[in-house]
């Protein structure tokens, strides 16, 4: 169990990291906020423009966390094996499946089915499926996708909060307003007035989702 945790522990010094290099993001404060006048529509829209891309460090982080926490199970499987006086072979891993029905044939494949009753019963009440289980599932598709394909996908989006906008009407507030990025770019085209030098902040962020489209699941560090 002792090397699980290991993972664990390491998975969770990246999640740090991770933190780190998100603020130092947020602190580079690369945004510019300027109007944009279109002549032929005879509207202006508010652009906010980045002048930094989100590092690949925070992509790179993200992928290690996900690929620690990930292999944190598999090792805990072959250690079970282990500290119940049997032997695992190189078909030990931890069973991923498609539907709970496929469990005990993935019990099988993989050795597991030989642990004692008190341990398989985890796997009965909390079989490691895309419908039972979503998120240890997209955790484990994530991880395929960051070891044999790509880096884990990493964009911006910015957050402006405090905006005051003077209009003919008088002015108008807004607490928060949360948009993705084109290009390096946004345009809030809803607001029409001048844009008053009040306490307003504007502020990029990572941002980075684990999803399964098919079961409509998403964890974002994106909240609120």
């Amino acid at each position: 169990m002792k090397t699980a945790l290991l993972k664990v522990k390491r998975a969770k010094s990246h999640l740090e990291s991770l933190k780190v290099a998100i603020a130092d993001y947020r602190n580079l404060n690369p945004n510019v906020l300027y109007p944009q006048h279109d002549i032929h529509a005879d509207t202006t829209s508010w652009v906010v423009k980045i002048s930094d891309d989100v590092k690949d460090e925070i992509a790179l982080l993200l992928g290690d966390i996900i690929h620690n926490a990930r292999s944190s199970i598999d090792i805990l499987a072959y250690s079970l094996l282990l500290d119940s006086g049997l032997t695992p072979t190189r078909r030990t891993y931890f069973p991923f499946i498609g539907i709970d029905s496929d469990l005990q044939t993935k019990l099988r494949q993989t050795g597991l089915d030989a642990l004692p009753s008190d341990h398989l019963i985890y796997f009965g009440t909390h079989p490691p499926s895309k419908t039972s289980n979503p998120a240890l599932y997209a955790l484990h598709e994530h991880d395929i996708v960051d070891k044999h394909r790509t880096i884990a996908p990493v964009a911006s989006f910015v957050e402006i909060e405090h905006l005051v906008v003077s209009s003919s009407s008088g002015p108008m507030g807004f607490g928060r307003i949360r948009t993705h990025l084109v290009d390096g770019r946004c345009f809030l085209s809803g607001i029409s007035g001048q844009i008053q030098d009040s306490d307003f902040s504007c502020v990029s962020y990572p941002m980075f989702t684990i999803s399964d489209n098919d079961l409509g699941f998403e964890w974002s560090n994106v909240s609120g």
